[in-house]
Protein backbone atom coordinates (compact mmCIF):
# COMPACT_ATOMS: atom_id res chain seq x y z
CA UNK A 1 0.00 0.00 0.00
CA UNK A 2 1.37 3.72 -1.09
CA UNK A 3 0.22 6.73 1.01
CA UNK A 4 1.22 9.84 -1.10
CA UNK A 5 2.50 12.45 1.76
CA UNK A 6 3.57 15.59 -0.09
CA UNK A 7 2.36 17.48 -2.82
CA UNK A 8 5.03 18.48 -5.85
CA UNK A 9 7.71 20.27 -4.36
CA UNK A 10 9.94 21.31 -7.49
CA UNK A 11 8.80 22.64 -10.51
CA UNK A 12 11.54 22.95 -12.83
CA UNK A 13 15.91 22.70 -13.34
CA UNK A 14 17.65 23.35 -15.58
CA UNK A 15 20.08 20.64 -16.78
CA UNK A 16 23.58 21.11 -17.59
CA UNK A 17 25.11 18.68 -20.45
CA UNK A 18 28.03 16.46 -18.84
CA UNK A 19 29.70 13.32 -19.94
CA UNK A 20 27.22 10.33 -20.51
CA UNK A 21 26.43 8.06 -17.30
CA UNK A 22 26.18 4.67 -17.16
CA UNK A 23 22.24 3.71 -17.37
CA UNK A 24 20.45 2.41 -14.06
CA UNK A 25 17.87 0.39 -15.27
CA UNK A 26 15.36 0.50 -18.39
CA UNK A 27 14.88 4.03 -20.47
CA UNK A 28 11.43 4.03 -19.61
CA UNK A 29 10.20 4.19 -16.11
CA UNK A 30 12.08 3.37 -13.57
CA UNK A 31 13.40 2.78 -9.79
CA UNK A 32 17.08 3.51 -9.86
CA UNK A 33 19.59 2.98 -6.77
CA UNK A 34 21.00 5.77 -5.00
CA UNK A 35 23.71 6.54 -2.56
CA UNK A 36 24.12 9.01 -0.03
CA UNK A 37 27.15 10.97 -1.35
CA UNK A 38 27.38 14.04 0.84
CA UNK A 39 25.81 15.50 4.34
CA UNK A 40 25.99 18.81 5.95
CA UNK A 41 25.94 18.29 9.59
CA UNK A 42 24.35 20.57 11.98
CA UNK A 43 24.77 20.14 16.11
CA UNK A 44 20.69 18.32 15.86
CA UNK A 45 19.78 17.46 11.94
CA UNK A 46 21.58 16.83 8.76
CA UNK A 47 21.18 17.26 5.60
CA UNK A 48 21.37 14.35 3.19
CA UNK A 49 22.23 14.24 -0.57
CA UNK A 50 22.12 11.01 -2.50
CA UNK A 51 23.13 10.84 -5.82
CA UNK A 52 21.48 8.18 -8.76
CA UNK A 53 21.83 7.50 -12.06
CA UNK A 54 19.20 6.79 -15.11
CA UNK A 55 19.23 6.39 -18.77
CA UNK A 56 16.16 8.00 -20.18
CA UNK A 57 14.61 8.78 -23.54
CA UNK A 58 12.02 11.36 -24.78
CA UNK A 59 8.50 11.70 -23.37
CA UNK A 60 6.89 12.01 -19.90
CA UNK A 61 9.46 9.70 -17.45
CA UNK A 62 9.09 9.14 -14.49
CA UNK A 63 12.03 8.27 -11.89
CA UNK A 64 11.61 6.76 -8.60
CA UNK A 65 14.67 6.89 -5.55
CA UNK A 66 13.48 4.20 -3.08
CA UNK A 67 14.97 2.77 0.01
CA UNK A 68 14.87 5.86 2.34
CA UNK A 69 14.44 6.32 5.81
CA UNK A 70 11.08 7.25 7.35
CA UNK A 71 12.29 9.90 9.47
CA UNK A 72 13.15 12.59 6.54
CA UNK A 73 11.45 15.76 6.62
CA UNK A 74 9.02 16.07 3.40
CA UNK A 75 8.91 19.44 3.08
CA UNK A 76 13.10 19.95 2.77
CA UNK A 77 13.15 17.77 -0.10
CA UNK A 78 14.75 19.31 -3.35
CA UNK A 79 15.95 17.56 -6.26
CA UNK A 80 18.20 18.61 -9.37
CA UNK A 81 19.26 16.52 -12.21
CA UNK A 82 22.30 16.93 -14.40
CA UNK A 83 23.68 15.63 -18.11
CA UNK A 84 23.52 15.36 -21.77
CA UNK A 85 19.36 14.58 -21.63
CA UNK A 86 17.68 17.56 -22.39
CA UNK A 87 14.83 17.56 -19.94
CA UNK A 88 13.00 19.72 -17.13
CA UNK A 89 11.40 18.53 -14.29
CA UNK A 90 7.91 18.62 -14.04
CA UNK A 91 6.90 16.90 -9.84
CA UNK A 92 8.54 15.94 -6.91
CA UNK A 93 6.85 13.74 -4.67
CA UNK A 94 7.81 12.40 -1.59
CA UNK A 95 5.25 9.04 -0.89
CA UNK A 96 5.30 6.49 2.10
CA UNK A 97 5.47 2.97 1.44
CA UNK A 98 4.80 0.33 4.09
CA UNK A 99 6.79 -2.90 3.71
CA UNK A 100 6.38 -6.72 4.51
CA UNK A 101 10.24 -6.61 6.25
CA UNK A 102 11.95 -3.77 7.66
CA UNK A 103 14.27 -2.01 4.52
CA UNK A 104 17.01 -0.69 6.86
CA UNK A 105 20.52 -1.97 5.83
CA UNK A 106 21.88 -1.89 9.32
CA UNK A 107 18.62 -3.13 11.14
CA UNK A 108 17.69 -5.74 8.71
CA UNK A 109 20.64 -8.19 9.62
CA UNK A 110 20.42 -7.49 12.97
CA UNK A 111 16.71 -8.78 13.23
CA UNK A 112 17.62 -11.61 11.23
CA UNK A 113 20.21 -12.45 13.78
CA UNK A 114 18.16 -11.85 16.28
CA UNK A 115 14.83 -14.32 14.83
CA UNK A 116 17.92 -16.84 14.38
CA UNK A 117 19.01 -16.62 17.85
CA UNK A 118 15.62 -17.07 19.11
CA UNK A 119 14.95 -20.20 16.77
CA UNK A 120 17.98 -22.02 18.06
CA UNK A 121 16.75 -21.14 21.42
CA UNK A 122 13.27 -22.65 20.97
CA UNK A 123 14.70 -25.99 19.39
CA UNK A 124 16.99 -26.42 22.79
CA UNK A 125 14.11 -25.77 25.06
CA UNK A 126 12.26 -28.20 22.96
CA UNK A 127 14.82 -30.88 23.21
CA UNK A 128 14.95 -30.46 26.68
CA UNK A 129 11.07 -30.91 27.03
CA UNK A 130 11.24 -34.24 25.42
CA UNK A 131 14.38 -35.42 28.16
CA UNK A 132 12.25 -34.93 30.53
CA UNK A 133 9.56 -36.16 29.69
CA UNK A 134 12.16 -39.50 28.97
CA UNK A 135 13.21 -38.56 32.54
CA UNK A 136 9.76 -38.91 33.76
CA UNK A 137 9.16 -42.10 31.99
CA UNK A 138 12.32 -43.81 33.63
CA UNK A 139 11.22 -42.96 36.77
CA UNK A 140 7.68 -44.22 36.09
CA UNK A 141 9.63 -47.48 34.99
CA UNK A 142 11.87 -47.21 38.39
CA UNK A 143 8.29 -47.68 40.38
CA UNK A 144 6.79 -50.67 38.47
CA UNK A 145 10.42 -52.16 38.40
CA UNK A 146 9.79 -52.02 42.12
CA UNK A 147 7.04 -53.26 42.58
CA UNK A 148 7.70 -56.29 40.04
CA UNK A 149 10.87 -57.26 42.28
CA UNK A 150 8.59 -57.20 45.63
CA UNK A 151 6.37 -60.19 43.66
CA UNK A 152 9.63 -62.18 41.85
CA UNK A 153 11.73 -62.16 45.44
CA UNK A 154 7.98 -63.97 46.91
CA UNK A 155 7.83 -66.70 44.15
CA UNK A 156 11.59 -66.95 42.87
CA UNK A 157 14.90 -65.40 44.09
CA UNK A 158 16.94 -62.98 41.49
CA UNK A 159 20.37 -63.26 40.42
CA UNK A 160 23.01 -61.10 40.96
CA UNK A 161 23.48 -60.93 36.91
CA UNK A 162 19.55 -59.57 37.01
CA UNK A 163 19.93 -57.01 39.32
CA UNK A 164 23.07 -55.67 37.89
CA UNK A 165 21.80 -55.66 34.27
CA UNK A 166 18.69 -53.53 36.05
CA UNK A 167 20.72 -50.68 37.93
CA UNK A 168 23.04 -51.07 34.80
CA UNK A 169 20.37 -49.92 32.46
CA UNK A 170 19.11 -47.19 34.79
CA UNK A 171 23.04 -45.61 35.43
CA UNK A 172 23.23 -45.64 31.85
CA UNK A 173 20.48 -44.31 30.85
CA UNK A 174 19.88 -41.14 33.18
CA UNK A 175 23.76 -40.70 33.22
CA UNK A 176 22.83 -40.04 29.17
CA UNK A 177 19.87 -38.23 29.66
CA UNK A 178 22.03 -35.84 32.61
CA UNK A 179 24.95 -35.36 29.98
CA UNK A 180 22.82 -34.26 27.35
CA UNK A 181 20.91 -31.55 29.39
CA UNK A 182 24.18 -30.34 30.76
CA UNK A 183 25.07 -29.79 26.89
CA UNK A 184 22.33 -28.23 26.25
CA UNK A 185 22.38 -25.62 28.86
CA UNK A 186 25.84 -24.98 28.18
CA UNK A 187 24.92 -23.81 24.71
CA UNK A 188 21.66 -22.27 25.30
CA UNK A 189 23.45 -19.63 27.52
CA UNK A 190 26.28 -19.38 24.97
CA UNK A 191 23.28 -18.50 22.65
CA UNK A 192 21.35 -15.85 25.69
CA UNK A 193 24.64 -14.11 25.53
CA UNK A 194 24.95 -13.75 21.90
CA UNK A 195 20.83 -12.64 21.78
CA UNK A 196 21.49 -10.16 24.67
CA UNK A 197 24.80 -8.25 22.74
CA UNK A 198 22.33 -8.15 19.54
CA UNK A 199 19.86 -6.95 21.34
CA UNK A 200 21.97 -4.57 22.87
CA UNK A 201 23.69 -3.31 19.21
CA UNK A 202 19.94 -2.99 18.15
CA UNK A 203 19.25 -0.70 20.47
CA UNK A 204 21.71 1.52 19.01
CA UNK A 205 21.00 1.30 16.04
CA UNK A 206 17.16 2.48 16.70
CA UNK A 207 15.54 -0.55 17.74
CA UNK A 208 12.74 -1.98 15.99
CA UNK A 209 11.91 0.47 12.98
CA UNK A 210 8.20 0.21 11.61
CA UNK A 211 8.60 -1.63 8.07
CA UNK A 212 7.95 1.86 6.81
CA UNK A 213 10.53 3.79 3.96
CA UNK A 214 10.10 6.57 2.21
CA UNK A 215 10.29 6.80 -2.30
CA UNK A 216 11.26 10.28 -3.71
CA UNK A 217 9.35 9.99 -7.38
CA UNK A 218 10.64 12.33 -9.98
CA UNK A 219 8.47 12.98 -12.82
CA UNK A 220 11.03 14.58 -16.47
CA UNK A 221 9.36 15.90 -19.27
CA UNK A 222 12.04 14.45 -21.60
CA UNK A 223 13.00 16.18 -25.21
CA UNK A 224 16.15 14.53 -25.62
CA UNK A 225 17.09 11.44 -24.51
CA UNK A 226 20.29 10.47 -23.13
CA UNK A 227 21.92 10.12 -18.78
CA UNK A 228 20.86 11.89 -15.74
CA UNK A 229 22.63 12.05 -12.34
CA UNK A 230 19.79 12.99 -10.22
CA UNK A 231 20.89 14.29 -6.75
CA UNK A 232 17.93 14.43 -4.14
CA UNK A 233 18.79 16.20 -1.01
CA UNK A 234 16.67 16.65 2.36
CA UNK A 235 16.16 16.94 6.26
CA UNK A 236 17.28 14.36 8.40
CA UNK A 237 16.46 13.94 12.07
CA UNK A 238 18.77 11.82 14.57
CA UNK A 239 22.14 13.41 13.39
CA UNK A 240 24.15 16.22 14.79
CA UNK A 241 27.45 17.10 16.04
CA UNK A 242 29.31 18.88 19.11
CA UNK A 243 32.82 19.76 18.86
CA UNK A 244 35.70 18.59 21.46
CA UNK A 245 39.59 20.51 21.90
CA UNK A 246 42.97 19.19 22.95
CA UNK A 247 45.27 21.78 24.48
CA UNK A 248 49.22 20.15 23.55
CA UNK A 249 51.91 22.60 25.36
CA UNK A 250 55.69 21.94 25.23
CA UNK A 251 57.26 23.02 28.36
CA UNK A 252 60.57 23.31 26.45
CA UNK A 253 59.47 25.98 23.92
CA UNK A 254 56.33 26.42 25.33
CA UNK A 255 54.40 26.53 22.29
CA UNK A 256 50.51 25.63 21.96
CA UNK A 257 48.87 23.33 20.00
CA UNK A 258 44.89 23.33 19.49
CA UNK A 259 43.24 20.27 17.75
CA UNK A 260 39.78 21.42 16.79
CA UNK A 261 37.48 18.08 16.68
CA UNK A 262 34.27 17.02 16.16
CA UNK A 263 31.97 13.80 17.37
CA UNK A 264 29.40 13.52 14.84
CA UNK A 265 26.76 10.77 15.50
CA UNK A 266 23.64 9.58 13.34
CA UNK A 267 21.08 7.26 13.93
CA UNK A 268 18.98 7.75 10.62
CA UNK A 269 18.14 4.22 9.52
CA UNK A 270 21.48 4.56 6.85
CA UNK A 271 25.03 4.23 6.88
CA UNK A 272 26.99 6.88 5.25
CA UNK A 273 30.02 5.58 3.69
CA UNK A 274 32.76 7.34 2.22
CA UNK A 275 30.84 10.50 1.71
CA UNK A 276 31.83 14.00 1.69
CA UNK A 277 30.84 16.03 5.12
CA UNK A 278 30.73 19.45 6.14
CA UNK A 279 30.15 20.60 9.58
CA UNK A 280 27.99 23.36 10.06
CA UNK A 281 27.42 25.85 13.38
CA UNK A 282 24.04 27.09 11.70
CA UNK A 283 20.95 26.26 13.99
CA UNK A 284 17.98 25.50 11.88
CA UNK A 285 15.95 24.94 15.12
CA UNK A 286 15.99 28.34 15.93
CA UNK A 287 13.88 29.52 12.99
CA UNK A 288 14.88 32.53 10.72
CA UNK A 289 12.43 35.32 12.23
CA UNK A 290 13.57 36.93 15.88
CA UNK A 291 10.92 36.70 18.33
CA UNK A 292 8.76 39.89 18.79
CA UNK A 293 7.03 41.36 21.55
CA UNK A 294 3.87 41.56 22.00
CA UNK A 295 2.31 45.10 23.96
CA UNK A 296 2.31 44.82 27.70
CA UNK A 297 -1.24 46.63 29.00
CA UNK A 298 -1.85 47.83 32.81
CA UNK A 299 -5.48 48.91 33.58
CA UNK A 300 -7.90 48.61 35.81
CA UNK A 301 -9.88 45.37 36.67
CA UNK A 302 -12.68 45.50 39.02
CA UNK A 303 -12.73 43.53 42.45
CA UNK A 304 -15.44 41.92 43.94
CA UNK A 305 -15.84 43.16 47.82
CA UNK A 306 -18.94 42.23 49.53
CA UNK A 307 -20.90 41.91 45.91
CA UNK A 308 -19.92 44.91 44.30
CA UNK A 309 -17.06 45.72 42.30
CA UNK A 310 -14.56 48.40 42.86
CA UNK A 311 -11.33 49.27 41.02
CA UNK A 312 -8.45 48.38 41.47
CA UNK A 313 -4.89 47.75 39.35
CA UNK A 314 -4.22 44.56 37.50
CA UNK A 315 -0.57 44.01 36.10
CA UNK A 316 -0.44 41.65 32.23
CA UNK A 317 1.09 38.74 33.82
CA UNK A 318 4.70 38.30 31.25
CA UNK A 319 4.99 34.73 32.10
CA UNK A 320 1.13 34.08 29.93
CA UNK A 321 1.82 32.88 26.86
CA UNK A 322 1.65 36.06 24.04
CA UNK A 323 -0.39 34.14 21.11
CA UNK A 324 -3.79 33.90 23.45
CA UNK A 325 -5.74 34.98 25.59
CA UNK A 326 -4.52 37.57 27.95
CA UNK A 327 -4.18 37.05 31.54
CA UNK A 328 -4.11 39.20 34.60
CA UNK A 329 -2.44 38.93 38.02
CA UNK A 330 -4.78 40.82 40.70
CA UNK A 331 -2.44 42.67 42.54
CA UNK A 332 1.25 41.59 42.23
CA UNK A 333 3.86 44.35 42.65
CA UNK A 334 6.36 44.70 39.86
CA UNK A 335 10.00 43.81 40.86
CA UNK A 336 12.49 46.34 41.27
CA UNK A 337 15.01 43.92 39.06
CA UNK A 338 12.76 42.85 36.67
CA UNK A 339 14.75 44.39 33.81
CA UNK A 340 17.99 43.03 35.06
CA UNK A 341 19.23 39.88 33.08
CA UNK A 342 22.07 38.46 34.00
CA UNK A 343 50.00 12.16 12.34
CA UNK A 344 48.40 14.27 10.10
CA UNK A 345 44.85 14.34 10.39
CA UNK A 346 42.40 15.28 7.54
CA UNK A 347 41.30 18.72 8.33
CA UNK A 348 38.60 21.27 7.26
CA UNK A 349 38.93 25.04 5.92
CA UNK A 350 36.15 27.02 7.14
CA UNK A 351 33.80 29.08 5.01
CA UNK A 352 31.70 31.88 6.30
CA UNK A 353 28.11 33.05 5.61
CA UNK A 354 26.23 36.18 7.15
CA UNK A 355 25.05 33.66 10.09
CA UNK A 356 26.84 31.21 10.61
CA UNK A 357 30.33 28.91 9.54
CA UNK A 358 30.99 25.60 7.75
CA UNK A 359 33.77 23.25 8.27
CA UNK A 360 33.95 21.14 4.60
CA UNK A 361 36.41 18.19 6.12
CA UNK A 362 39.03 16.92 3.71
CA UNK A 363 38.70 13.32 2.15
CA UNK A 364 35.70 10.95 2.48
CA UNK A 365 34.12 10.16 5.72
CA UNK A 366 32.27 7.63 7.18
CA UNK A 367 29.98 7.66 9.53
CA UNK A 368 27.57 4.23 10.26
CA UNK A 369 23.97 4.52 11.61
CA UNK A 370 24.89 2.87 15.11
CA UNK A 371 23.90 6.84 17.20
CA UNK A 372 27.88 6.52 18.16
CA UNK A 373 30.20 9.33 18.31
CA UNK A 374 32.61 9.49 15.30
CA UNK A 375 35.72 11.78 15.43
CA UNK A 376 37.22 13.61 12.79
CA UNK A 377 38.91 16.21 13.20
CA UNK A 378 38.68 19.84 11.82
CA UNK A 379 41.54 21.76 12.05
CA UNK A 380 45.60 21.35 13.74
CA UNK A 381 46.54 25.09 14.55
CA UNK A 382 49.79 26.35 16.29
CA UNK A 383 48.65 29.53 18.92
CA UNK A 384 50.51 31.81 20.32
CA UNK A 385 49.90 33.21 23.86
CA UNK A 386 51.72 33.97 27.29
CA UNK A 387 52.15 31.74 30.63
CA UNK A 388 51.52 32.57 34.17
CA UNK A 389 50.64 30.54 37.61
CA UNK A 390 47.50 31.56 39.24
CA UNK A 391 46.54 30.73 42.72
CA UNK A 392 44.04 30.65 45.68
CA UNK A 393 45.56 28.62 48.33
CA UNK A 394 42.55 29.22 50.49
CA UNK A 395 40.90 27.24 48.28
CA UNK A 396 43.75 24.63 47.47
CA UNK A 397 47.12 24.90 48.18
CA UNK A 398 48.09 24.73 44.46
CA UNK A 399 49.25 27.20 41.46
CA UNK A 400 47.93 26.43 38.48
CA UNK A 401 49.66 26.82 34.87
CA UNK A 402 47.43 29.01 32.47
CA UNK A 403 48.23 29.88 29.01
CA UNK A 404 46.82 33.19 27.84
CA UNK A 405 45.90 32.19 24.16
CA UNK A 406 44.68 34.21 21.50
CA UNK A 407 42.46 32.46 18.85
CA UNK A 408 44.36 32.82 15.35
CA UNK A 409 42.50 31.04 13.19
CA UNK A 410 39.46 31.85 10.96
CA UNK A 411 37.48 29.33 12.40
CA UNK A 412 34.47 30.26 15.11
CA UNK A 413 35.25 28.18 18.58
CA UNK A 414 32.14 26.41 19.86
CA UNK A 415 32.03 25.85 23.99
CA UNK A 416 32.81 22.36 24.08
CA UNK A 417 35.28 19.89 26.36
CA UNK A 418 38.80 20.51 26.28
CA UNK A 419 41.42 17.85 27.13
CA UNK A 420 45.22 19.25 28.09
CA UNK A 421 48.20 17.20 27.67
CA UNK A 422 51.70 18.90 28.20
CA UNK A 423 54.27 17.31 27.33
CA UNK A 424 52.03 14.47 25.83
CA UNK A 425 50.98 13.84 29.36
CA UNK A 426 47.16 13.91 29.85
CA UNK A 427 46.50 16.56 32.67
CA UNK A 428 42.85 17.66 32.81
CA UNK A 429 39.64 18.00 31.16
CA UNK A 430 38.08 21.35 31.34
CA UNK A 431 35.63 23.58 29.35
CA UNK A 432 36.51 25.87 26.44
CA UNK A 433 33.70 29.05 26.23
CA UNK A 434 32.91 30.21 23.18
CA UNK A 435 35.88 32.36 21.57
CA UNK A 436 35.71 33.64 17.99
CA UNK A 437 38.25 34.80 15.72
CA UNK A 438 41.16 37.05 17.18
CA UNK A 439 39.02 36.68 20.73
CA UNK A 440 41.80 35.83 23.47
CA UNK A 441 41.09 33.37 26.26
CA UNK A 442 42.89 31.21 28.75
CA UNK A 443 43.76 27.66 29.39
CA UNK A 444 44.15 26.60 32.61
CA UNK A 445 47.00 23.55 32.40
CA UNK A 446 46.83 21.73 35.61
CA UNK A 447 48.54 22.06 38.77
CA UNK A 448 52.12 22.56 38.29
CA UNK A 449 54.11 21.52 41.27
CA UNK A 450 57.03 23.58 40.26
CA UNK A 451 55.53 26.45 41.80
CA UNK A 452 55.31 25.63 45.27
CA UNK A 453 52.33 27.58 47.81
CA UNK A 454 51.64 27.30 51.23
CA UNK A 455 49.07 29.41 53.62
CA UNK A 456 49.07 29.12 57.09
CA UNK A 457 46.63 30.68 60.01
CA UNK A 458 48.73 32.48 62.55
CA UNK A 459 46.71 34.00 64.73
CA UNK A 460 43.16 34.17 65.28
CA UNK A 461 42.27 36.35 68.28
CA UNK A 462 38.77 37.62 69.53
CA UNK A 463 38.51 40.44 72.28
CA UNK A 464 35.66 42.08 74.19
CA UNK A 465 35.69 45.85 74.93
CA UNK A 466 33.33 48.73 76.30
CA UNK A 467 31.31 49.19 79.33
CA UNK A 468 27.75 49.99 78.09
CA UNK A 469 28.35 49.03 74.49
CA UNK A 470 30.15 46.05 74.30
CA UNK A 471 31.69 45.36 71.11
CA UNK A 472 33.40 41.93 69.81
CA UNK A 473 36.54 42.32 67.38
CA UNK A 474 38.19 39.79 65.79
CA UNK A 475 41.69 40.03 64.34
CA UNK A 476 43.30 37.11 61.70
CA UNK A 477 46.76 37.02 60.37
CA UNK A 478 47.38 34.70 57.76
CA UNK A 479 50.83 33.82 55.99
CA UNK A 480 51.05 32.69 52.49
CA UNK A 481 54.07 31.73 50.68
CA UNK A 482 55.20 31.16 47.36
CA UNK A 483 58.66 29.48 45.98
CA UNK A 484 59.54 28.76 42.68
CA UNK A 485 61.60 25.91 42.45
CA UNK A 486 61.95 25.53 38.53
CA UNK A 487 64.82 26.99 37.13
CA UNK A 488 63.31 29.27 35.01
CA UNK A 489 61.27 32.41 36.62
CA UNK A 490 57.59 32.39 36.49
CA UNK A 491 54.95 34.89 36.94
CA UNK A 492 52.46 33.77 39.42
CA UNK A 493 49.16 35.93 40.00
CA UNK A 494 48.23 35.00 43.87
CA UNK A 495 44.49 35.81 45.28
CA UNK A 496 43.20 36.04 48.37
CA UNK A 497 39.88 37.57 49.97
CA UNK A 498 39.10 39.58 52.34
CA UNK A 499 35.99 40.26 54.38
CA UNK A 500 33.56 43.14 52.71
CA UNK A 501 30.98 44.34 55.51
CA UNK A 502 27.00 44.94 53.94
CA UNK A 503 26.11 46.36 57.42
CA UNK A 504 27.48 49.66 59.17
CA UNK A 505 27.81 48.07 62.48
CA UNK A 506 30.27 45.73 61.32
CA UNK A 507 33.30 47.04 60.68
CA UNK A 508 35.98 45.78 58.65
CA UNK A 509 39.64 47.11 59.09
CA UNK A 510 42.13 46.02 56.54
CA UNK A 511 45.86 46.11 58.26
CA UNK A 512 48.15 43.90 55.75
CA UNK A 513 48.90 44.08 52.94
CA UNK A 514 49.58 48.10 52.73
CA UNK A 515 47.44 49.67 49.84
CA UNK A 516 50.62 49.98 47.76
CA UNK A 517 51.14 46.45 47.61
CA UNK A 518 47.79 45.48 47.10
CA UNK A 519 44.23 46.52 47.15
CA UNK A 520 41.17 44.95 47.61
CA UNK A 521 38.18 45.60 44.97
CA UNK A 522 34.68 45.74 45.90
CA UNK A 523 34.35 41.93 46.49
CA UNK A 524 37.12 41.89 49.07
CA UNK A 525 39.63 39.97 46.22
CA UNK A 526 43.42 40.68 46.75
CA UNK A 527 45.38 40.30 44.02
CA UNK A 528 49.20 40.14 43.91
CA UNK A 529 50.78 39.94 40.43
CA UNK A 530 54.28 38.26 41.27
CA UNK A 531 57.47 37.71 39.57
CA UNK A 532 59.45 34.67 40.36
CA UNK A 533 63.33 34.41 39.48
CA UNK A 534 64.76 30.55 39.90
CA UNK A 535 64.78 29.39 43.24
CA UNK A 536 63.05 32.14 44.84
CA UNK A 537 60.87 31.87 47.83
CA UNK A 538 58.38 34.84 48.80
CA UNK A 539 56.20 35.57 52.06
CA UNK A 540 53.13 37.56 51.67
CA UNK A 541 51.31 38.81 54.95
CA UNK A 542 47.13 39.67 55.26
CA UNK A 543 45.77 40.84 58.52
CA UNK A 544 42.54 42.61 59.34
CA UNK A 545 39.86 42.64 62.06
CA UNK A 546 35.74 42.23 62.33
CA UNK A 547 34.30 44.63 64.59
CA UNK A 548 30.58 44.39 65.61
CA UNK A 549 28.34 45.01 68.57
CA UNK A 550 28.58 41.67 71.06
CA UNK A 551 24.72 41.07 70.56
CA UNK A 552 24.55 41.21 67.02
CA UNK A 553 24.55 37.78 65.02
CA UNK A 554 27.26 38.27 62.67
CA UNK A 555 27.17 36.02 59.57
CA UNK A 556 29.95 34.40 57.49
CA UNK A 557 33.37 35.00 60.39
CA UNK A 558 34.81 32.28 60.41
Amino acid sequence: MVIRILTPLLVAATLLPICPLTARANPADARISSRVVKATVYTDRAMVTREGKADVTPGARQITIGGLPPILQDQSVRVSASGNAQAKILEVRVDQVFLDTVSAARIKPLLQARKSLNDEIRVLNDRLAVLTHQRDFLNKITIASQESIARELRTQKPSADDWGKLLGFFDAEFSKLDAESRQIDGRRTTLQEKLEAVEKELASAGGNPEKIEKLITVVFDVQRGGSLAIEASYLISQAGWTPAYDIRVSSADTMVELTYAAFVRQNTGEDWKDIQMTLSTAQPALGGTPPELQPWYVSVAPQIRGGRAEGGMAILDESAPTGGAKMLRKDRPVPASAAAAPVAYQTAEVRESLTSASFPITGETTVPADNADHRVTVMIAPLGGSFSHSASPKLQAEAFFKAALRNSTDYPLLPGPMSVYVDNGFVSISRLPAVMPGEKFDAFLGADNGVHIERKLLNRVTDISGLFSKTRKTRYEILIIAENRKKTAQTLSLRENVPVSQDERVKVEIVLPRPDEATPDANGILTWQIHLAPGEKREFRVQYSIEAPIDLNVAGIE
